[in-house]
């Protein structure tokens, strides 16, 4: 049945679901319009689309001639030192167990509450999570870049711990090894 109506309103006191929406068949499974332009879409098979009704991934956010953007939002007040503003995790499944972190992105603010490290977070052969890279921000003489470094002291940092036998900076072009 269909129905015109101001507003759909679901209240539930249960301790279940306030909604259930079963598609059976290969339709979409649900697809919100504001003036009939598609908002947010649930593809068969449970990809999810905003603003698009054609997601070809998990999440896909499309904006029509405009910049798309996704928001990591920290709400409450204003942080200190080394807090952390919002990350991106990438987890999965290993063997059937829940892998929490095989890498992250994370924006925190560093020595000072107003200026920010972006770390990119990926993990060793042992297992142990480790900051591959940061973009370090500072107070006047620009951004930063460690690898291997967390508080890079230089615009660009370079630390390897330990004794290795490989290269520890390497500059190639398309025909090979330049040093």
């Amino acid at each position: 049945d269909v129905s015109t109506t101001e507003q759909l309103v679901v209240t539930n006191d249960g301790t279940g679901p306030a909604a259930i929406i079963n598609q059976k068949g290969v339709q979409p499974v649900v697809d919100f319009q504001d003036d009939s332009t598609s908002v947010f879409y649930i593809k068969n098979g449970g990809n999810v689309g905003l603003g698009t009704t054609t997601p070809a991934t998990s999440l896909q956010v499309s904006k029509l001639d405009a910049t798309s953007a996704i928001t990591i939002h920290r709400d409450g007040s204003n942080p200190s030192t080394n807090t952390s503003l919002g990350k991106i995790i990438f987890a999965q499944d290993y063997n059937g167990t829940q892998q929490n972190s095989w890498g992250q992105i994370e924006l925190k603010t560093n020595a000072s509450s107003v200026r920010t490290d972006l770390a990119f977070k990926v993990k060793s052969t042992s297992g142990n999570e480790m900051t591959a890279m940061t973009l370090h921000g500072t107070a006047s003489d620009g951004p930063r870049v460690g690898i291997g470094n967390t508080n890079p002291p230089a615009r660009l940092t370079v630390r390897v711990d330990g004794n290795t036998n490989t290269d520890q900076l390497r500059v190639e072009n398309s025909s090979g090894r330049l040093f």
